[in-house]
């Protein structure tokens, strides 16, 4: 499911017993209520972090390139190479920032170490040591990210605290002409703030999965030509949706038999 189950929708529902993510967020979950009325609710730990992750590497490079611009720019018969040449990037040797190193954001970590890139990364826990080696990964402070980062990716979990954790102040502390990824939830980035940073050449340019309204409907977004957008679609893959739908059906199986769910995967369990 990935419309809102709030209490308005859920209170319709008298025989509900259990209900199953096919993905790791919970946020549009009224987990309140299902708390109050002995509702089971499960999400899939990790079930669409490959897909996400390098979607998240896709947009990177795209935004670097300016991908969108310069096809739309060739297919209308302009062949703009020498202006290619004077303003894309490359990723190469630049130092990448991820914000919540999940499952999600250890997989585009692991796809960025190829790329010879400096990864830093904050999150309420440490990773692995072994993984700090393996990757050389160097653990800092939102401020530092924000501060040091020639791209910024996003992949913390929405709640009260992450809520526009992208603000108009938190640009204004992003390294001039760097780049932003979304990937995770739209009510992380401020939009507007957003879009005021996009024009002004704050920021270089913005890949955008997850919007907070959905779908979208601020023009300004939709309309700038640094932005690089999907319709929340990272974690949609043929390949990947067979072996989610197996997990979740294991997952509502199990509940329904009194059977141990595994522990990432369950968020609330009334039995």
């Amino acid at each position: 499911m990935g419309a809102p189950l709030n209490e308005r929708l859920l209170v319709e529902t008298e025989n509900l017993l259990y209900i199953q993510k096919l993905g790791a967020g919970i946020d549009n979950i009224d987990l309140n209520y299902c708390r109050e009325h002995k509702i089971g609710v499960g999400r899939l730990n990790a079930g669409n972090a490959i897909p996400v992750a390098e979607h998240t590497l896709m947009m990177m490079l795209a935004a670097s390139r300016q991908l969108v611009t310069f096809d739309k720019i060739t297919r209308a018969g302009s062949w703009e190479k020498e202006i290619a040449r004077g303003s894309n990037q490359h990723i190469h040797g630049k130092t990448v920032g991820i914000v919540g190193l999940g499952a999600i954001g250890r997989q585009v970590a692991k796809l960025l170490y190829a790329f010879g890139v400096t990864i830093l990364y904050c999150d309420p826990e440490p990773a692995p040591q072994k993984l700090h080696r393996t990757l050389n990964l160097k653990k800092v402070d939102l401020n530092q990210i924000l501060k040091l980062s020639d791209i910024i990716t996003l992949h913390c979990p929405l709640n009260a605290d992450t809520r526009n954790l992208i603000d108009k102040k938190a640009i204004k502390n992003i390294k001039k002409g760097a780049i932003i990824i979304n990937c995770a939830r739209g009510g992380l980035i401020d939009e507007n703030a957003l879009v005021e940073a996009l024009e002004t050449g704050q920021l270089f340019s913005a890949g955008l999965d997850t919007f907070s309204k959905e779908p979208p409907d601020n023009a300004s977004l939709l309309e700038s030509e640094n932005t690089v957008i999907s319709p929340h679609c990272a974690g949609a893959t043929l390949d990947n949706f067979d072996d989610i739908a197996e997990r979740a059906i294991t997952n509502i199986k199990s509940f329904l038999r009194d059977e141990t769910i595994p522990r990432e995967d369950i968020v609330y369990d009334p039995r």
